[in-house]
């Protein structure tokens, strides 16, 4: 792996430029607790800013994660973008939600808060995709625990389903208090 880091005031700093984009090291995995692999990654976002995109992998239990943080401190101001979901192109722009951003969906009242898919980078339809898979995972429970709930979630599924497939227009928000968040024109 790269050794591209020194220490400062006592912490260990990462030296990621254009030249030298990528580190890797070796870090503790919080599953199995054997060592993985952590690669940072310094990418420039056209239109928008530096970002520094983070992952970890084990090849042991495979688990894996990833994040976007920006590489420079807070924007001045904050941002909020709105769009106007009208066709499949539009569901495929790219989205970077920092751990501060909000995503809201008002046509079927959805919020994504900023504690849920913190500091990621995906597409509409991603953001969309992920949220419905986290309500449907242990449907199953809920449908024999709590019947009703179980229903009223499979009723919102089928909502942003109906998104999905983009029959009518909806529109995305997202807004960010520390501008580090962006959807692609």
């Amino acid at each position: 792996y790269k050794t591209n880091t020194f220490i400062e005031d006592g912490a260990i700093v990462v030296d990621l430029t254009p030249e030298n984009p990528v580190f890797e090291m070796p870090s503790a995995c919080m599953s199995c607790y054997r060592e993985g692999m952590t690669r940072l990654m310094l990418t420039k976002i056209p239109y928008f800013k530096e970002i520094i995109i983070s992952s970890f992998s084990c090849e042991h239990c495979n688990d894996f994660n990833s994040s976007v943080q920006p590489a420079a401190s807070h924007a001045d101001k904050g941002v909020k973008y709105t769009l106007t979901v009208s066709n499949m192109t539009d569901l495929n722009r790219q989205v970077i939600k920092s751990e501060f951003a909000t995503i809201t969906v008002p046509e079927v009242d959805l919020e994504i808060p900023r504690e849920a898919q913190k500091g990621s980078s995906s597409t509409v339809e991603g953001f969309l995709t992920k949220t419905r898979d986290g309500l449907l995972d242990k449907q199953d429970e809920r449908r024999e625990l709590y019947p009703e709930l179980a229903e009223q979630i499979d009723k919102f599924c089928r909502r942003l389903d109906d998104l999905l497939l983009v029959e009518t227009s909806f529109t995305f928000t997202l807004e960010d208090p520390t501008g580090n968040s962006f959807i692609e024109n």
